[in-house]
This record gives C-alpha cells, structure tokens and sequence, in this order.
C-alpha cells in the first residue's frame, strides 16, 4: 500500500474473513486500525509487520479463535487492543509480549475458560483489564503478576466459584474491581488483603452466604461495595 502518511484506517462493518501477511506493509504512521465487526476467523503471523507506530487496534465482533503467539510482537506503541465479541478460549503464555505501552486490553465476551500463569507479564502500563463475559471457573494464584499499575479488572459475568488466595497480590494501584454475577460462594480472609487503593468492588449476584471477620481489612480507601 501506497499511503504512507495515512494516520487511521477504517475497514470495520465489512465482510473481511481474512487477513493476509504483509497487507499493512508501507503504513508505518499508522495510528489507528479497525477491522471490528468483521468475519475474521484467522490473522497470519505477519500481519501487523512494521505497524510500530500504531496506537490503538480494534479487532472485536469477529470469529477470532486463536491468537498466535507473536501476532502483536512488533506493535511496540500500542496502547489500546480490543478483542471482545470473538471465539477466544485460551489465552496463551507470551501472546501480549513486547506490548511494554499498552494501557487498556479488552477480552470481554469470549470463551475463555484458561488462563495460563504469566500470561500478562510485561504490561507494565496496562491500566484497564476487561474480562467480563467469558467462562473462566478459576482465579489461579499469581496470575496478574506484572500488572503493578492496573487500576480497573472487570471479571465479572463469568463462572467464578474459586479466587485462590494470592491472586490479586500486587496489584496495589487497583481502584475498580468487577466480580459480580459469578458463582462465588466464600470470600477467603486475606483474598483482598493487598488491594489498598481499592475504592469499588462489586460482589453482586454471587452465592455468598457467610461474610467472614477480616476479610475486608485493608480496604480503608473502599467507598462503594
């Protein structure tokens, strides 16, 4: 492609099924790039080649199923990825590596159902995490290590019975916190114990039937719950 000086490029509410490698190639100021709300089942490695200077990426409302592991590799600026509305069911170790400026990554209304440990290691700068609407049944310890400046996670709508003690460990800079309609039925006693900046948290429609003693202490910024 020709234009190298485009800035956006807007391909959303089209029929595109597939993305081929090297169809961004000669865009290298690039910002912004929607391809949302498309049939896009497969994106070839490659495909994003050389974009480094692309800030925000929408991809949500396809048929995504699978993302390889170095899809996103060479967007080095990006700070907005939006991946709801797919067929996303796991979430690899190492798919988000190298995106040392992102800020906000949205996985809402999938089927993920696993998430491996370290997966988001090295999003440093991410400050919004959405993982609401998937089926994730379990919150394994440690596994948003790296996320020392997340601010807002919203898991909520998913199948939660279990948040493992150490889950939410430094996360110290977490103000938002979205649990709502899973199917939490106990609340361990140190499980929130770390989120000293939490100022929301939302326990709605879950299957709690005991509040323990303690399990709240060192919530002292928390206004609404």
């Amino acid at each position: 492609m020709g234009f190298k000086n485009l800035k956006t490029l807007y391909l959303g509410a089209n029929n595109i099924s597939t993305i081929k490698h090297g169809i961004f190639m000669g865009l290298k100021n690039l910002k912004s790039l929607d391809l949302q709300s498309n049939n896009i089942a497969t994106i070839k490695e490659g495909t994003f080649t050389k974009l480094s200077n692309l800030t925000t990426l929408y991809l949500q409302n396809n048929k995504i199923s699978r993302i390889e592991k170095v899809m996103f590799q060479d967007l080095h600026s990006l700070q907005y990825l939006y991946l709801g509305a797919n067929n996303i069911s796991t979430i690899k170790h190492g798919i988000f590596m190298g995106l040392k400026n992102l800020k906000t990554l949205y996985l809402g209304a999938n089927n993920i159902s696993t998430i491996k440990h370290g997966v988001f290691m090295g999003l440093k700068n991410l400050k919004s995490l959405d993982l609401n609407g998937n089926n994730i049944s379990t919150m394994k310890q440690g596994i948003f290590n790296g996320l020392s400046n997340l601010t807002t996670l919203d898991l909520g709508h998913n199948n939660i019975a279990t948040i493992k003690e150490g889950t939410f460990t430094k996360l110290s800079n977490l103000t938002t916190l979205y649990l709502q309609e899973n199917k939490i039925s106990s609340i361990e006693e140190e499980m929130f114990q770390d989120l000293h900046s939490l100022q929301y948290l939302n326990l709605d429609g879950n299957k709690i039937s005991t509040m323990k003693q303690g399990i709240f202490n060192g919530l002292s910024k928390l206004t609404t719950m």
